[in-house]
């Protein structure tokens, strides 16, 4: 990724819907930047009540930008006990419904 510098990756990705949404969302994230994988990570972290007791969740949404500074693959995840990947066809329905903190995961709340 010698072509594009520590900012312009960040800059770049921020400028995808799918991150403005998560920003939108998520604006305390946790960005990280791996500049020799051409990767940028978002991140949000809460505490979710199940009926197993409490379970730290880690949401986070995965850029990587390509040779040519094009972004690909996304990565959406959601890592605790229970994990899942979604796939880029329902991506921005992922990120609005807050699928990891509730949803399709096991919640006192479901």
């Amino acid at each position: 990724m010698e072509d594009l510098d520590s900012f312009e990756i960040p800059s770049r990705s921020e400028q995808l819907p799918e991150v403005q949404l998560f920003l939108e969302k998520y604006p305390n994230a946790e960005i990280s930047l791996d500049h020799e994988r051409g990767q940028v990570k978002y991140v949000e972290e809460k505490t979710v009540k199940t009926r197993y007791g409490d379970e730290d969740r880690r949401f986070y949404l995965q850029i990587q930008f390509n040779v040519l500074g094009i972004p690909s693959p996304y990565v959406i995840g959601c890592s605790g006990n229970n994990a899942g990947v979604a796939g880029i066809d329902d991506m921005m329905d992922q990120i609005q419904s807050d699928w990891c903190f509730k949803g399709n995961l096991i919640s006192i709340e479901d």
